[in-house]
């Protein structure tokens, strides 16, 4: 079981989810799911410790796509 989560430094809140496994798809779902989550924008840091193949396949998809940097 995979597990990738968020916490919310102010309220403390904390957003996960796990799967089967980690791919660039799950990857994709979470991001999607986090930009969801915060629907106001705001600052969001993330610590990534993935293989390179799941960052390389996400990034420019997912910022293209939303128009988030």
């Amino acid at each position: 079981m995979k597990l990738l989560a968020t916490l919310n430094y102010e309220t403390k809140q904390i957003h996960w989810t796990e799967d089967e496994q980690y791919n660039p798809k799950t990857f994709l779902v979470f991001l999607q799911q986090i930009f969801s989550a915060y629907p106001n924008g705001g600052k969001i840091v993330m610590v990534l410790d993935m293989p390179g193949f799941i960052m390389s396949a996400c990034y420019s998809f997912f910022w293209r796509r939303t128009g988030k940097t």
